[in-house]
């Protein structure tokens, strides 16, 4: 009488155990919780007008990337990329509560090169913003116009104290 006592006594906790891991697995399967630990696309705002390529005479002979906090920031990146004769204005920004991301390609002799802000990933774990820029340059079978360039897209992003990378891919667009 004692051991089938003792068996109940087992079998409660037994069933109990195997009907929680029962839920939890269900529960993971069904809502994909894993996927709350994983990066996820971040909200970015495209500012009109952007991606663009701007005329300069300026030398650039790399990439620029920046997160642009200030409205001094935002002058002397422009200062520093563009020629007199060329002019980007400060889009509306509140620096308080937004920030700029601002991507451009090196100096370009001819049009067809472009870039854009493809998308912002968000890694909430290690607190940090990736955003993926797309780079375009003419394909063998397009014939541009010469004239020097700086291809240039602006985006605008929330303040949240996150850390920014930068990721780049090129790609070449073939001319018809």
């Amino acid at each position: 009488m004692q051991n089938k006592k003792n068996k109940k006594n087992l079998l409660l906790p037994l069933v109990v155990i195997v009907v929680l891991i029962s839920v939890v697995a269900f529960l993971l399967w069904k809502e994909n919780i894993l996927d709350l630990f994983k990066p996820y696309p971040y909200a970015m705002t495209r500012i009109d007008n952007y991606p663009a390529v701007i005329e300069t005479t300026k030398k650039i002979d790399s990439r620029k990337k920046a997160v642009i906090n200030s409205k001094e920031e935002f002058d002397a990146l422009m200062n520093e990329i563009l020629s007199d004769t060329s002019k980007v204005n400060l889009p509306s920004v509140d620096f308080n509560k937004e920030r700029l991301l601002i991507s451009t390609t090196q100096s370009n002799d001819s049009f067809g090169f472009g870039i854009k802000v493809k998308s912002i990933i968000k890694d909430e774990p290690n607190k940090k913003l990736n955003a993926v820029i797309t780079y375009t340059k003419p394909g063998e079978t397009c014939i541009n116009e010469e004239k020097a360039n700086i291809a240039i897209d602006i985006v605008k992003i929330e303040k949240n104290g996150f850390d920014v990378s930068f990721e780049s891919e090129m790609k070449t667009k073939e001319c018809k």
